[in-house]
């Protein structure tokens, strides 16, 4: 039995609950031309549905009329039909009910009106679920057709394959809070396109929630998509109310969605953003309702950002899945003189962001690339960054500085990427000199002076946005193995100065830091006393091997070390 309101939220806002796959043997069809009212013009990318003609008016065909504002839709089988027809800002058409004989191809003209820039009106059948107000009930069904033909039209548009990509996909590493880029790959591939997500069926999403606990302790999170957006029990799982868009988001017009209060699986909460003049749907935004206990939800959650190409196919242009990639914590827990407490760092998270950008074939012709080109300077903004490496984070392009620090990037669709810069120093301590977000429009050609990063900048990087105080700087090492050259992982370093200079005394005490190498072999010690002998020791447990070293750090300086230590015995 379906949960208390399902019945009511479902026949509100769905039109159909389901589509069902035309036999290849049916002979049934209905088609024709979508036109607009006034000129008579065709219209493409309009969302036709072949209703059956009964109470609940389950949806058989549907298809997106073409660039001639054709369509055909084939019948399963003989029986009463009705035929409806929805443009985006314009009153979804439904023609009377009409008997569809066996073999028969039934042709019918389909007028609609202009686009008129207002959200039409609606008739509502029924009280909204969860909603505040019975104007927020009419708003929200309003809202609603407007962007499930988006999202219905994108589905179409991939199930009938209108249209071929390329693809450009991306995997990342971010630092949490600052959201720098610790690590990328890239691909690149051309043909049709598949589901961002490739979340599971819907009614699993239902049953056991959007992230998951493996056996072996990892966890998987899934992004709601179109196909889950559009499902019955999306819609009978959460309630939605009407938004205005605020800041970046000022001139869209949002439906707000949020799981119901008998939820009791991990569930998403977000908005779908429609343009507030045209009510195309721009954008779906969403987070994690709950996440494990312990977790950091800032920075957690997607986008799906869809457009409507010239021929009228709904594609999702660009997306990202932003989800923590559980770590053990690499940051120093230190304990400082006789204080009756220890500081114990919870397991922290990186994040992973998994997205992508499609290109269409279709928008190629008439898509004016861009091109970016400017200098890099070192960090004193006097003298050029020879040899560094430009590039284009979310693709495989670069491009290398000359001797007079100038780079130039052609032929780069328009768009929004992030610029890295990779160079000498940097590299070895595991940051990017620059990195600049960039979004060269439609044949832009973009002009940049690029100053790498200052040793107070390169502290907020190394030190998770928290600068050096005075007397204060940082220590950062990386660590190897003295036979292959390959990082070390795991690898323990304990690193010990004097409170105030002199011995070990009532008012000089031990001051000791603890932190563990990463993934790339790094250890970080920010808040490091300036001017103090410093003694650092690296044990590696696993392999029995360590190492001491001794040195002193500046006031508000960044010392690097690289490391070596022997492999393990045998």
């Amino acid at each position: 039995m379906p949960p208390p309101g399902r019945a009511l939220l479902l026949a509100a806002l769905v039109a159909a609950a389901a589509t069902a796959s035309p036999s290849p043997l049916a002979a049934q069809l209905v088609r024709g031309t979508v036109t607009q009212a006034a000129s008579g013009a065709p219209i493409a990318g309009v969302l036709v549905e072949l209703l059956a003609a009964d109470s609940a008016g389950p949806r058989v065909a549907s298809a997106l009329t073409d660039v001639a504002g054709a369509f055909a839709l084939r019948a399963p089988a003989p029986g009463r039909y009705v035929l409806a027809a929805k443009r985006i800002g314009v009153r979804r058409v439904t023609s009377p009910p009409f008997l569809l004989a066996a073999g028969e191809t039934r042709t019918i003209p389909v007028v609609l009106e202009a686009v008129e820039y207002r959200l039409p009106e609606v008739v509502v059948t029924a009280n909204r679920a969860c909603a505040a107000t019975p104007g927020d009930s009419a708003r929200v069904i309003a809202l609603w057709d407007e962007a499930r033909t988006a999202l219905d039209a994108a589905e179409i548009s991939l199930r009938d394959r209108l249209f071929t990509a390329q693809v450009s996909r991306y995997v990342r590493e971010l630092e949490p809070g600052t959201l720098r880029v610790l690590r990328e790959t890239t691909s690149d591939v051309r043909g049709a396109v598949a589901s961002p997500f490739g979340s599971p069926p819907p009614e699993s999403l239902a049953t056991a929630g959007y992230w998951r606990v493996g056996g072996d302790g990892r966890t998987t999170y899934h992004g709601p998509d179109a196909r889950t957006i559009l499902s019955d029990e999306f819609l009978g799982d959460h309630c939605f109310h009407p938004v205005t868009g605020q800041g970046a988001r000022r001139g869209l017009v949002g439906l707000a969605f949020a799981p119901r209060s008998d939820r009791g699986v991990p569930e998403v909460r977000g908005t779908l953003w429609l343009d507030g003049r045209s009510l195309e749907l721009q954008l779906v935004e969403f987070t994690y309702d709950r996440l494990a206990t312990g977790t950091d939800t800032v920075g957690v959650g997607g986008e799906l950002h869809f457009a409507r190409l010239p021929g009228g196919a709904w594609i999702v242009r660009r997306w990202y899945l932003r989800v923590p990639a559980n770590a053990l914590s690499t940051q120093p827990l230190s304990t400082e003189g006789s204080a009756p407490w220890v500081l114990v760092r919870p397991t922290t998270a990186r994040l992973r962001e998994e997205g992508g950008v499609v290109t269409p074939d279709e928008l190629r012709p008439a898509l004016r690339l861009a091109a970016i080109e400017g200098t890099v300077r070192d960090s004193t903004r006097k003298r050029p960054l020879r040899g560094a490496v430009v590039a284009l984070g979310g693709s495989s392009r670069s491009a290398t500085a000359d001797s007079s620090g100038r780079f130039r990037l052609d032929d780069v669709t328009p768009g929004a990427y992030q610029l890295l810069v990779r160079a000498s120093g940097y590299d070895t301590l595991g940051v990017a000199a620059v990195e600049r977000s960039v979004g060269p429009g439609d044949g832009e050609q973009l002009r940049l002076t690029l100053d790498a990063l200052d040793t107070r900048a390169l502290t907020t990087r190394l030190c998770g946005g928290r600068a050096a105080a005075w007397g204060r700087g940082t220590l950062h090492v990386t660590v190897r193995d003295s036979a292959s050259g390959a990082t070390r992982p795991g690898v323990q370093g304990t690193l010990r100065w004097m409170s105030t200079t002199g011995r070990e005394t009532g008012d000089s005490v031990a001051v000791t830091v603890q932190a563990t190498s990463d993934a790339n072999g790094h250890l970080t010690f920010c808040d490091v006393a300036s001017g103090r002998a410093l003694t650092l020791q690296l044990r590696d447990g696993a392999a029995g091997t360590g190492a001491r070293l001794r040195t002193m750090i500046p006031a508000r300086a960044v010392r690097h070390f690289d490391v070596s230590l022997a492999p393990a015995p045998g």
